[in-house]
């Protein structure tokens, strides 16, 4: 069964040759690993860099940006699963064959990680443990141990191709939130593993951080698709689900200068009404965001 790995790549350091190699090591062999170049960076220049011939490598030239990075070598992908992995981060070497052990091409499969920094072998607690303490087999169960904090590591899933390639990554900073809440509404059973499968590197260049107004303002909006795409949840894990995120967006503001501290504040007070919370928790929660 094909596996297509798809790796964005804007740069060439070395975290990518590590990158690649785990993906390459893979002990499921039948995969192909789509270097999407994006970025100025050419399909040569990469290349060259890795000095690694493979039949299973190829090299796409992309528009510039992560998300059409990645939503361009999906309709380039021939696999039944597709394998998201940044070039910074790295695969175990049984991840793809650990998960796709007698599980059919209508599941969305979910694996543990680790952080790291330069060696996998570096000690790391779990910070979701509720995750993977009780059987999640859908969405809604999903999202409600989400409730309680915690996400999802993007190189963490491994994603049925006939699900996803209508989907379009979004440039937002929590695109992968917003991606899987559009697999959210589709009729997807899932599966998830404890074992760690995939190491996600910390390091300078991460990209997590909200460093500027206008990536404040991409979060907001990824936050709004996240809340339209959650109307086949029920209400109240979805309300559950966003309240507990915005506390971190309301974070973000307050390290922004408050940067759209009322908006985000409203929102976040109407949401912790809708899911029962009295007015001192929510206050409460707010003053502490």
């Amino acid at each position: 069964m094909l596996v297509s790995i798809i790796i964005p790549v804007h740069q060439t350091v070395p975290f990518l040759k590590e990158c690649v190699a785990s993906a390459l090591a893979q002990t499921h062999t039948q995969i192909e690993v789509l270097l999407a170049c994006n970025g100025g960076l050419t399909p040569e220049a990469c290349e060259r860099f890795l000095g690694v011939k493979d039949d299973r490598l190829q090299f796409i030239l992309c528009d510039s940006g992560r998300d059409r990075a990645r939503t361009h070598a999906m309709q380039h992908a021939q696999g039944t699963w597709l394998q998201f992995l940044d070039y910074d981060d790295v695969l175990y070497p049984k991840k793809i064959e650990t998960q796709l052990q007698n599980h059919s091409s209508n599941t969305l499969l979910i694996c543990g990680w680790k952080k790291f920094s330069k060696t996998l072998e570096e000690p790391y607690t779990f910070p979701f443990p509720h995750l993977f303490e009780t059987t999640i087999t859908t969405m809604p169960q999903l999202y409600e141990a989400l409730s309680q904090g915690g996400f999802i590591a993007t190189a963490a899933w491994l994603v049925p191709a006939q699900y996803a390639k209508d989907i379009v990554w979004e440039d937002v900073p929590n695109d992968d939130a917003v991606f899987l809440s559009e697999l959210a509404q589709k009729e997807l059973s899932l599966h998830l593993t404890p074992q760690s499968l995939v190491g996600v590197r910390v390091h300078a260049g991460n990209t997590s951080k909200i460093p500027s107004k206008k990536e404040f303002l991409k979060l907001l909006r990824g936050w709004r698709l996240i809340e339209k795409h959650l109307t086949k949840l029920p209400s109240a894990i979805r309300n559950r689900y966003l309240y507990t995120n915005y506390q971190y967006v309301l974070h973000r503001s307050k390290h922004l200068g408050r940067y759209q501290f009322f908006r985000v504040a409203l929102c976040f007070v109407k949401l912790g009404l809708t899911t029962g919370k009295s007015f001192s928790t929510i206050f409460k929660d707010l003053k502490n965001a």
